[in-house]
């Protein structure tokens, strides 16, 4: 699972404008490996869960109707904004959807399990395990301290090996799938996924990878959840509330020194560096400087925001899907 900024970045524009579908293709860095769920919340926290964890279906609602046109089935308070202590979760929402998994813990659960539905099926497969360079701020003080020591994640982790573990991984269980005849391997292509053959397609209901996407009980699991979460989505963050807090977070950022037009974001001045060909070390002190600064305009406009209305779309689910209750106090 990956957190790229330009998914996130356009997902919230395409939410808050009720569009139908996300970018097919999500920005990557030239330098940019797996970066941790919870690097990039602070940058936009509003849209990071249902671009990471999205299931078939999260676009529409559990009716089937476009979420943009749905008549809202929440409303949002027009409390102030509150001051966010260091304890308080960056996204109640992903916190609520992954019930305190990192995504490196969901993946591998996931692995795991898909490997045992293989290995009933009479398969070899070996688990691909990933483990990330840097650790998933899920508070707002950790976040704050991630800004500090290693900006986004982008630019400033290691580079990743072309020997990682995940490679050699997947080189074994290709090797392990060319000692079967054609037969086989078609067999064992439809028992892994229902033998897709389009990148992104979901894999078939029944599969080893769709039980294994379902073996893991949390909400963001749950397609009818999701879908529900997604109507939401696309109803709260098009608030005057969000816009107007954003807006403030670019003139903050505008006001420090950083030129950033109505479309742009700071990922987007990295990648000028990068295009540039500003040593990649430069490029890393800019990085840890932005996001710095990022952190202390949203921390005040974007941030107690989104809390709020996260928070508010949690109460509401929760109030549709009871059984996730035991998940505990929002505030």
């Amino acid at each position: 699972m990956r957190t790229l900024e330009s998914a996130l970045r356009d997902s919230a524009r395409v939410l808050r404008q009720g569009a139908s579908s996300l970018p097919d293709h999500p920005w990557s860095s030239p330098r940019r490996g797996h970066v941790a769920r919870g690097v990039v919340i602070g940058l936009s926290a509003a849209v990071l869960v249902v671009v990471v964890f999205a299931v078939p279906g999260w676009l529409t609602s559990p009716s089937g109707n476009d979420p943009s046109t749905a008549t809202p089935a929440m409303v949002v308070s027009p409390q102030p904004p509150v001051t966010l202590a260091d304890t308080d979760p960056v996204s109640p929402v992903l916190e609520f959807q992954t019930q305190g998994l990192s995504s490196d813990e969901f993946h591998n659960l996931t692995q795991q399990a898909l490997a045992l539905c293989m290995e009933e099926h009479g398969w070899t497969y070996e688990p691909s395990l990933q483990h990330s360079p840097f650790p998933e701020p899920s508070t707002v003080g950790e976040l704050r301290e991630f800004r500090q020591t290693h900006g986004y994640g982008l630019y400033t982790q290691p580079e990743v090996s072309s020997t990682s573990s995940a490679k050699r991984t997947a080189d074994r269980n290709h090797d392990y799938y060319m000692t079967l005849d054609e037969d086989q391997q078609t067999q064992y292509r439809t028992d892994l996924n229902g033998d897709i053959r389009s990148e992104g397609e979901a894999p078939d209901g029944g599969s080893c990878e769709a039980l294994a996407n379902q073996a893991i009980d949390i909400p963001q699991t749950d397609q009818q959840l999701m879908a529900e979460l997604a109507g939401l989505y696309a109803l709260t963050m098009r608030s005057t509330d969000y816009a107007t807090a954003e807006e403030d977070w670019r003139t903050c950022l505008v006001d420090r020194g950083y030129e950033l037009g109505s479309d742009a974001y700071p990922h987007t001045l990295l990648d000028e560096q990068w295009a540039a060909e500003v040593p990649a070390d430069e490029i890393a002190d800019f990085e840890i400087t932005i996001a710095i600064d990022d952190f202390e305009c949203a921390f005040t406009t974007t941030m107690p925001i989104t809390h709020r209305l996260e928070t508010e779309v949690v109460e509401e689910l929760l109030a549709k899907f009871p059984k996730w209750e035991t998940r505990g106090d929002l505030d």
